[in-house]
């Protein structure tokens, strides 16, 4: 028996579901800047702050710091405001895309 078969047969099954982090809180912490909570840990240095959009009106996330396990905080190239939506649109791998959350 080979290799190959001998993996076979002793694995099998599936693979453990993988969990995709998604935004689930959004607060407004200045004029340009909004904190995100995400539903589990996350490593903001993946992330890259241009994916992030003020919708609707369109400002791009500048910068992100990571200010918890599992928050961040995105500085926006314009003013947003309080009922705005937060919408993620990136290839990151681990997180829900697209996502988007509205802030208060």
């Amino acid at each position: 028996m080979g290799r190959w078969a001998q993996a076979q047969r002793s694995g099998g099954g599936s693979k453990a579901p993988t969990f995709l982090a998604r935004m689930a809180v959004a607060t407004m912490v200045a004029d340009d800047v909004a904190a995100v909570g995400y539903n589990q840990v996350i490593h903001a240095d993946a992330l890259v702050p241009a994916d992030f959009l003020s919708d609707p009106f369109g400002a791009l996330g500048l910068s992100i710091v990571q200010t918890a396990v599992n928050e961040i905080q995105i500085t926006f190239a314009d003013t947003i405001e309080a009922g705005q939506a937060i919408a993620y649109s990136g290839a990151t791998p681990g997180f829900k895309t697209p996502d988007t959350v509205t802030y208060t």
